[in-house]
C-alpha cells in the first residue's frame, strides 16, 4: 500500500488548497495500517478485524494524493495526466513487479501443480492491477468460491488504489471542464477547491450507499468491488483540500486524534470475518483515520503524534509497501509447506524474514528506481509499466506450458474391484481403503474438473429464477423412460453419472439444477447471505420446477442436495414444524400425487470444510484429509432424514432412498480417497471419474423397468 510523495507547498492565500508539508506522522499511522494487517494475516483468531488496515490505507492515499492534485491544479490550472501516473508508476510498479516474479518462482518451486492454473492467473490480474475483479467474479462463481487463497490475493487492495490513481486524475480535469463551462455560459463560477470538494462528496455519498446496499445484498462481490471503496478516498480527499494544520488544535484536537486511533483498533480487534463488511460498519475505522488526520497534526504532546513518529513507527511506515507486497507470498507458501501447521514460533520467524526482505527491497529497488534516473522521464516510467506487465504474462503461460495434459481416465469395474468404491467392500479384500498414488484422477485433473464444466449451461447461478435444462444419456426418440434429475449443484455433480447410467439404461435425462438451491418447498438459508433476494429466487424456480416436472409428466426423479449446507425455515404461506425435513417431503409428495416415482440420492459425507486436491498435496496422505463418520454423516440430514422418514411413515406414493454411504465410509472415517480414486474436486463435489464409479451401486439399487412405479 503506498500513496504518492506530497507535492511542492502552496503558499496561495486566495484558495484553501492545502500546503504539502511533510508529515512524519502519517508514516506512523501506515505502520499501525500494516501491522494491522500483517498480524491479521499471520494470526486471525488473535486481531480478527485486521483487514480494516487496508481502509486506514485508503484513506492516506485519498488524502496525499488529492493534495498532490489540487497543489498542481492550483499552480498551474491543469494536471498533467500522463507525468502523474508516471510518477505511479515509479513509485509503485517495481516493488509491485519484483514480488510478482518472485511469486511466480515461488509457485513453480513450492506450490502444488494443481494450484499452478489459479495462482497464474491471479499473478497475471496483479499485473494489470484488476485482482480485486478476479476475486470479485470468484466469490460469485460457485466453482471457485472455495479455492485457496493464492500467493498474490492481497494485491486486490493494490488494485482498486491502482484504479483510484487512474480514475482520480480523470475525475478532477471532468470537474475543471464543468467549472470552466460554467464560467463561459454564467460568468461565475465556485472556486476551484469547491468545485473539486463538490465533486469529492457527490462521489462519497453514493459510493457510501453503493456500499451500504451492495454489502446488504452480496457482502462478497461488495468486498472487492471498487465503488464501495470510493467513499474512503473521496473523505480522505476532501480533508487534503480543506483541512489544514491551523484549523483544529489543542485539548480537543488531542482528544479527536486519539479518539481517531481507538476507533482503528476497537474495529481491528472487534471486527471478525462474519461482520458485514465493508457497508456502513467501514466507517468506523475510515472516520478514525480522517480524524487522526485531521486532529494529530495540532494535538501537540497531549495528541498521538509522538507515538506514531517514534523510529520504529516512522521505519515501519517507511517499508509499509514492501512489507504488505511481501509478507502474503511468505504466509501463503509456509502454509502450503506446513500443511497449515505452523507454530507461533515460525510464524514470528518467518514475519522477521518479511521485515527484513521489506527493508532490503525498498532500499535495493524501490528507493533507487524511485530517486534515480532510469525511469525519470515519463515515457520510459510508462514503458517500464508495459514491459513489466507483459513480462510476467509471459512468465506465467511459460510456467503453464509445463502442467501435463488431462488424460481420460478409464473407469473398471468398482464393484469387485479395490479401485474406486470397492475398496470399500470387506468381500473384495482390499490392503487398503484409499491406495496409493497415483490417484484418479490426479489433484490437478480435479482442480481443472471444478474450473472447467463439464456439463456446460446445465446448471443455473444462484441470482435468478429461469428454469434451465439440459438433456443427457440417451436420446428422447426411442428412449425406454424420461426422467428428470433435480436440485442444486450436488444435483449437478452427478450429471457424469446419470449420462452413463441414461445409455446403459436407455433413458432420457433431463437435468434441472440450480446453484444453491435444493429442490423443497422450505426455503433454505446460508449463512454468508444478508438479504433473502437469493431465497427469493430459489422459492420461486423451486415451484415452477414442481410445476414442469409435472406437466412434463417424467417417468421418475431423482434428486440430490447439500442439505447439511442450509438453515431451513418454513414459507410465507405455510408453517413447518421441521422444515429441512418437511420441505424435501411435501415437494416429493407433489409429484407422487401426479404418479412420478421419486429417487432422493443420499447426501455425500461433509469434508472438513478445505478445498480436498489442496490439502492432498499439502498433507500426502489421503487419511490426514479423511473425516470422523460423526461429522462426515450428522444425524442431522435433512434429505436422509425426510426419506426415511417417507417410507417409515406409510405415506403413500413412492419415494425409495438411493443409499451411498457405504461407498465412502466405513465405520470410521469418510474418506477423499477410495481405491485410489480421488472422491472430491473441492471442498463437497464429486469428481467426475467418482461420480461415474458409483453408477453400479445407484443402478442396483433401481427397479428393472423404472416405469413400474407409472
Amino acid at each position: 500500500m503506498s500513496s504518492l510523495a506530497q507535492a511542492a507547498p502552496s503558499r496561495s492565500r486566495q484558495h484553501p488548497a492545502p500546503r504539502d508539508d511533510f508529515r512524519p506522522d502519517i508514516q506512523g499511522l501506515r505502520a499501525v495500517a500494516v501491522a494491522l494487517v500483517v498480524i491479521f494475516h499471520w494470526w486471525p483468531h488473535r486481531l480478527s478485524g485486521g483487514y480494516v488496515g487496508v481502509d486506514v490505507f485508503f484513506v492516506i492515499s485519498g488524502y496525499l494524493i488529492t493534495r498532490h492534485l489540487a497543489g498542481e491544479v492550483e499552480r498551474t490550472g491543469r494536471v498533467r495526466l500522463l507525468a502523474f501516473w508516471a510518477r505511479r508508476a515509479r513509485r509503485l510498479l517495481p516493488a509491485a513487479f519484483l514480488v510478482l516474479l518472485a511469486s511466480l518462482a515461488m509457485v513453480w518451486l513450492w506450490l502444488p501443480k494443481s494450484q499452478w492454473a489459479d495462482s497464474v492467473r491471479q499473478i497475471t490480474a496483479s499485473a494489470f492491477y484488476v485482482e480485486n475483479w478476479a476475486l470479485a467474479r470468484d466469490a460469485v462463481d460457485y466453482s471457485a468460491s472455495q479455492a485457496g487463497a493464492t500467493v498474490v490475493q492481497h494485491y486486490w487492495s493494490l488494485s482498486v488504489e491502482e484504479q483510484f490513481y487512474v480514475a482520480w486524475p480523470l475525475l478532477i480535469l471532468l470537474l475543471l471542464a464543468v467549472r470552466r463551462g460554467l464560467l463561459r455560459i454564467a460568468g461565475r463560477a465556485p472556486a476551484t477547491p469547491v468545485v473539486l470538494a463538490l465533486g469529492l462528496a457527490v462521489a462519497t455519498v453514493v459510493s457510501l450507499v453503493y456500499s451500504v446496499v451492495e454489502t446488504r445484498q452480496d457482502q462478497a462481490w461488495a468486498y472487492f468491488a471498487t465503488p464501495t471503496r470510493v467513499w474512503e478516498f473521496a473523505l480522505g480527499g476532501f480533508l487534503g483540500i480543506w483541512w489544514t494544520r491551523d484549523r483544529l488544535s489543542g485539548p480537543l484536537s488531542a482528544v479527536l486524534a486519539w479518539l481517531g486511533v481507538a476507533l482503528m483498533l476497537v474495529a481491528g480487534f472487534v471486527y471478525t470475518e462474519q461482520t458485514a463488511f465493508p457497508g456502513w460498519l467501514a466507517a468506523i475505522p475510515v472516520v478514525g483515520t480522517a480524524l487522526v488526520l485531521a486532529a494529530a497534526p495540532g494535538s501537540g504532546r497531549a495528541g498521538p503524534v509522538g507515538l506514531l513518529t517514534l523510529p520504529p513507527m516512522r521505519f515501519l511506515g517507511d517499508i509499509s509497501y514492501a512489507l504488505y507486497l511481501w509478507h502474503w507470498p511468505i504466509i501463503t507458501v509456509a502454509a502450503a509447506l506446513t500443511a497449515g501447521d505452523a507454530g507461533d514460533g515460525l510464524k514470528a520467524a518467518l514475519l522477521l524474514v518479511s521485515v527484513v526482505i521489506a527493508w532490503a527491497s525498498t532500499r535495493l529497488v524501490e528507493a533507487p528506481l524511485r530517486g534515480g534516473r532510469l525511469l525519470r522521464p515519463t515515457a520510459a516510467a510508462l514503458a517500464f509499466a508495459a514491459a513489466g506487465m507483459a513480462l510476467i504474462t509471459a512468465a506465467g503461460s511459460v510456467l503453464l506450458q509445463t502442467l501435463p495434459p488431462d488424460r481420460e481416465v478409464t473407469i473398471p469395474d468398482t464393484t469387485t474391484s479395490c479401485r474406486g468404491p470397492g475398496a470399500l467392500d470387506p468381500a473384495n479384500g482390499c490392503r487398503s481403503v484409499t491406495g496409493r498414488r497415483p490417484f484418479l484422477p490426479s489433484t490437478l485433473q480435479a482442480s481443472r474438473q471444478n474450473k472447467v464444466e463439464a456439463y456446460p449451461g446445465c446448471q443455473s447461478g444462484i441470482p435468478g429464477t429461469t428454469l434451465g435444462s439440459c438433456a443427457i444419456g440417451a436420446p428422447a426418440e426411442g428412449a425406454t423412460a424420461t426422467v428428470a434429475l433435480v436440485g442444486d449443484s450436488h444435483a449437478g455433480q452427478w450429471l457424469p453419472a446419470f449420462d452413463r447410467l441414461g445409455q446403459q439404461r436407455g433413458w432420457h435425462v433431463v437435468a434441472y439444477a440450480k446453484s444453491s438451491c435444493p429442490a423443497s418447498f422450505a426455503v433454505r438459508t446460508l449463512p454468508s447471505e444478508t438479504t433473502d433476494d437469493n431465497q427469493v429466487d430459489c422459492g420461486r424456480w423451486v415451484r415452477s420446477l414442481a410445476a414442469e416436472l409435472v406437466a412434463k409428466g417424467y417417468d421418475a426423479v431423482f434428486t440430490a442436495a447439500y442439505s447439511t449446507a442450509y438453515g431451513w425455515k418454513s414459507p410465507a404461506d405455510f408453517k413447518f414444524s421441521d422444515p429441512g425435513v418437511q420441505g424435501f417431503q411435501e415437494f416429493w409428495g407433489h409429484l407422487n400425487e401426479a404418479g412420478i416415482a421419486v429417487y432422493p440420492l443420499e447426501e455425500v459425507p461433509r469434508t472438513n470444510g478445505g478445498y480436498v486436491p489442496q490439502c492432498l498435496d499439502e498433507r500426502h496422505d489421503p487419511l490426514a484429509c479423511s473425516v470422523p463418520v460423526g461429522k462426515a454423516m450428522p444425524a442431522s440430514r435433512p434429505l436422509f432424514v425426510a426419506a426415511r422418514g417417507y417410507a417409515e411413515s406409510g405415506q403413500p406414493g413412492s419415494v425409495k432412498l438411493i443409499r451411498l454411504r457405504d461407498q465412502f465410509c466405513d465405520s470410521v472415517h469418510c474418506y477423499v480417497v477410495v481405491g485410489r480414486m480421488l472422491v472430491y474436486r473441492d471442498y463437497s463435489h464429486l469428481t467426475k471419474e467418482y461420480a461415474e464409479a458409483l453408477v453400479p451401486f445407484i443402478d442396483r439399487q433401481l427397479p428393472a423397468d423404472i416405469t413400474t412405479h407409472r
